[in-house]
């Protein structure tokens, strides 16, 4: 995995990462913060190949909003 994280001013941050894990099965996921004084929203993306579960690829979504 990866990631980046771009200061442009004292009171807005952004920040990418992103990674993939071959260790079994095929997983990569990638991710996108924003961040605009103490409020921070994340997007994260992921795609998971697990064939030994019913739903053998999925993709999965997550959205964070933090400093409220």
């Amino acid at each position: 995995g990866a990631g980046y994280r771009a200061n442009f001013q004292d009171n807005f941050v952004v920040n990418a990462h992103g990674g993939i894990n071959n260790s079994k099965y095929l997983s990569a996921g990638i991710g996108l913060g924003l961040q605009i004084a103490k409020m921070e929203l994340v997007v994260d993306y992921a795609y998971v190949n697990e064939p030994s579960v019913i739903f053998g690829q999925s993709h999965r979504v997550g959205l964070s909003l933090n400093g409220l």
